[in-house]
Parts: C-alpha cells; structure tokens; sequence
C-alpha cells in the first residue's frame, strides 16, 4: 500500500519539476493506475493486419491524418469575431509544416470577441451537442501544459487548493485556464469531419459576420509550399465563404431539427450505418446487416 509509482487517473495534482504529487481523493482511483488489456493482446497482430490491408502502411496514415491536422489549423488560426479578433489561441511549437515534427493533433483555447478564454468545459458540453467528441484539460502531461499556458508552480499548488484537480470540470481559476481542448484525427476520420468541427466553432463561438485574416491565410499558404507533408488539401475558400454568406443560418436550422425542433413531417432513408465497437476509437461501415429473429 505504499506506492512508489503513479500513473494516469491516480493524481489529483502533480509537478514535472519538483517532486510534487497528490494522491486522488477516492482511495480506489488513488490505486488504479491502469489495466494492461492482456485479454485483447491476442488479437493485436489480426488488428495491425486489417490496419495494413485497409490502409497499405503507417506512411498513409502519417500523411492523411497530418493533412487533416493541418487543413483544420489552417482554418482555425485564421478564423475571426466580426470586430477582428481571432478566434482561438493554438499551442504548436511550429505552423504543422511537417509530419515529421507535428503530429495529428490540434491543441487550442477559443476566445471569446473581447479576447477572453473560453473554458474548455463549456467548449465540450457544446460539442457534444453536435455528436463531436473533443479531449480537454491537461491530457496527462502536465509540464507541456504549464509551459503553453503559462502556469507556474505555484499556480498549480494554488489551483489545488481553489479545489481544481486532475480530471475536473474546472476549467478557469482567476481567469486563467487550467487547460486547453484538444482535437485528434486517425486514419478513418475525414474532410467532412474537420468542417463539421469548424461549422461548429463558427456557429456558437464565433461574432457574426465571420471575418478571416487573409494575410494569416497567406502566410500559412506560403509555409505550406515549402515544407513536407501533401499538397493536395481541400480549398479553403470555399469553407470561408460559406461562412460569410450566411450558410451558418441554414446549419442553426439544421441543427434546430437533430435537437427535437422537427419541422414538416418527410420521408427518410437510412443510408449508412457505422457501429463504434471500441471507445474512443474510429466507427467501421456496415453494408449489410441480415435482419430477422434471433
């Protein structure tokens, strides 16, 4: 019972600095430092076979999800209010010029239109709405979260004592984030994800009119151009004028009806159906199911 090791979901709050750490308040999270799943460890070679059949190699996937990553960072930091301010405020070392040195991640905070963090908390009960599934917080790696957000070590012990701890829903103390949101993309995700996540920061946290920073698109352009990664990425001017003419109506509309606001009654026809077998993980497209008594 005298534990020489934490791991994930085990802290209420820890420093990468200093020999600083605190145990979970609940004595059986405080212990549960995380299951190796060795039942699922037999079917680990069938799995890296159905990746490689589908995919062809790691390559693919490295260029398809930093594609991604990339159209939605480009789109993002470019993004503003109707006053001008920009919409979100995005951690990176760089401008996602090369799979090699950014991964298939996008961290950011979103500000509000006199430049105020959004918490992250209000950020994902939102996309949830939308059936978007977002990571917030510190996401177990603390030292790179002090570091982009500037929080210092005794902000983080004041923090604890505020009553923020690891996991939490406390997303701001004293006006300053504890956290930032986090989106990721894998080899099934798509285009059409990465626009249906920027359609939703466009309609709810975002100053009418759309705005956007042409002279950020330039230059995001021109970095492109000069570095590794694919080219062929879906045109962003077509989302930004969508934007600007009001098709943001239409999607309120549209999502008025998915939450229970139905207008006239009209025929539907299922046309895909995806099953999500492992959480957190990507759906698989069923194209025939046989229907019948069990």
């Amino acid at each position: 019972l005298r534990k020489t090791y934490f791991g994930g979901g085990t802290a209420a709050a820890y420093l990468s600095g200093e020999n600083y750490y605190v145990p979970a308040g609940n004595i059986s999270d405080r212990f549960e430092d995380g299951t190796v799943s060795f039942l699922d460890i037999i079917a680990l070679n069938h799995g890296f076979e159905s990746l490689y059949r589908i995919t062809g190699n790691m390559h693919n996937i490295q260029q398809h999800t930093f594609g991604l990553a990339r159209y939605t960072y480009t789109l993002l930091s470019s993004l503003c209010h109707g006053n001008g301010r920009p919409v979100a405020q995005i951690y990176a070392d760089g401008q996602f010029e090369s799979p090699i040195t950014q991964g298939a991640i996008l961290n950011f905070n979103l500000l509000d239109s006199s430049g105020q963090i959004v918490g992250y908390s209000q950020v994902d009960r939102m996309a949830s709405l939308f059936n978007i599934h977002l990571r917030t917080g510190c996401f177990c790696n603390t030292g790179a979260c002090q570091a982009f957000l500037g929080i210092t070590d005794q902000q983080m012990k004041r923090n604890l004592q505020a009553g923020h701890v690891c996991g939490d829903g406390v997303d701001l103390v004293d006006g300053q984030p504890t956290g930032s949101v986090r989106v990721s993309f894998g080899y099934m995700s798509t285009f059409e994800d990465c626009q249906k996540f920027l359609s939703f920061v466009a309609e709810c946290f975002v100053m009418k009119p759309v705005t956007v920073n042409r002279a950020r698109l330039q230059e995001l352009k021109a970095a492109r151009e000069s570095s590794d990664g694919p080219d062929e990425l879906p045109p962003v001017n077509g989302f930004i004028e969508e934007r600007q003419n009001g098709v943001e109506k239409s999607s309120s509309k549209a999502s008025q009806q998915e939450f229970g606001h139905v207008g006239p009654s009209h025929g539907k026809t299922l046309t895909n159906i995806y099953v999500y077998p492992v959480k957190s993980c990507g759906a698989f497209e069923v194209h025939d199911w046989p229907v019948g008594p069990l």
